[in-house]
């Protein structure tokens, strides 16, 4: 068991675990290894190694070594954020559950944490990452529809049928994708602020997956519930019920970037109000250590990293939160009328209602302020 060595040292036995070969890259040993007639016997020697399932352990080695910021705009989702959309999903047995963008499957993983008796189908872009999604699902024993897809242009590459057994899943290459998309929710991390022909993108990832679902949970970026360019989009959304809720969050609850993110909570189920949430009041911070790579000044320098995290407890109470649209001191039930008066904001300044306490205001003097 290696789960508090550092994360080059974990990387590292999972090569020898997977008989990495010289020069090959971790994708390709992943293929390698779920391709092979005896993948059992890898996944049993990654269980030894790493039987905590609860945990994407193959997510962090590929984002410290892999990830593409800059090109693909690839943020993985942290295991907290990850579960506050699982909690605010509420995904229930029988659930067939759409990941768009799903990566190594942090969304997908968080939801199955929840409520295991649920499928999936994962559409993802990045051919190198897939190996990886698929490990994943396979060594926990999950069902899934994998494709190698651009989610908005609907072109697929590639299928893959994950198909649970005994003890691990099987994984079938599917000769005929099938683009049909039959599923009960949705959840996505989609890379934020792409743009096409002068127009964001981010809201055409919630309006895909909502074509498709009855409810969703979306992490998007907090400049999306006010940016003057998005404006039709909300609109669309508040005007036709779609939107039930957002949860806005402080930055830090990803490694990779400091950018405050929100949740936005879709249901097919109309509603002429939504629920707006600051919950940065029910985050907390937790103390990552890293050893630093390259030369022995670095590789002997321990770095520290704070990350924002919510504890189950209070996961649990920002959900009933808005199972209930309770409106309390970080949260306020907005209607038609105000959204349509203040431009459909999303932002939960602009319609908390203060009230000043005059029996305590002091005024200052006229004398005071000439002087």
């Amino acid at each position: 068991m290696i789960h508090t060595m550092e994360l080059k040292d974990k990387y590292q036995a999972l090569l020898k675990c997977f008989n990495a070969l010289e020069g090959e890259s971790f994708s390709s040993v992943i293929m390698r290894v779920i391709s092979s007639h005896n993948s059992s016997a890898y996944y049993d020697a990654y269980c030894e190694l790493l039987p905590d399932l609860r945990k994407d352990e193959l997510r962090s080695c590929w984002q410290f070594w892999y990830a593409d910021r800059e090109g693909k705009k690839q943020d993985y989702t942290s295991d907290s954020l990850a579960d506050i959309v699982a909690y605010l999903l509420n995904p229930v047995d029988g659930d067939v559950v759409y990941d768009c963008c799903s990566g190594t499957g942090a969304l997908s993983l968080a939801v199955w944490r929840k409520c295991q008796n649920v499928s999936f189908v994962c559409e993802e872009l990045d051919s190198s990452v897939v190996p990886l999604l698929l490990f994943n699902f396979a060594v926990r024993n999950m069902n899934a529809v994998v494709r190698v897809c651009n989610v908005l242009t609907r072109e697929c590459e590639e299928q893959y049928e994950v198909i649970s057994g005994n003890k691990y899943s099987s994984i079938q290459k599917s000769m005929f994708p099938n683009e049909e998309l039959h599923c009960t929710k949705s959840v996505s991390n989609p890379p934020f602020n792409l743009v096409n022909n002068g127009v964001q993108l981010n809201y055409e990832f919630v309006k895909h997956c909502m074509r498709h679902s009855n409810r969703g949970c979306f992490i998007l970026p907090c400049g999306v519930l006010s940016s003057a360019a998005e404006k039709k989009q909300r609109e669309f959304l508040i005007e036709n019920g779609i939107l039930n809720a957002v949860v806005t969050l402080p930055g830090g609850f990803f490694e990779s970037t400091g950018v405050s993110v929100c949740v936005l909570v879709c249901d097919s189920r109309k509603t002429d109000n939504v629920l707006i949430i600051d919950a940065e009041s029910l985050t907390g911070e937790e103390t990552r250590e890293q050893r630093g790579e390259g030369s022995k000044s670095h590789t002997e320098r321990i770095y520290k990293k704070q990350m924002k995290v919510m504890s189950p407890a209070q996961i649990e109470a920002l959900a009933l939160m808005v199972e209930e649209r309770r409106e309390t001191d970080i949260s306020t039930l907005v209607f038609l009328n105000s959204f349509r008066e203040r431009g459909y904001s999303l932002m939960r300044g602009c319609y908390m209602k203060f009230e000043p306490d005059a029996e305590n205001v002091v005024h200052r003097s006229y004398n005071e302020i000439i002087n």
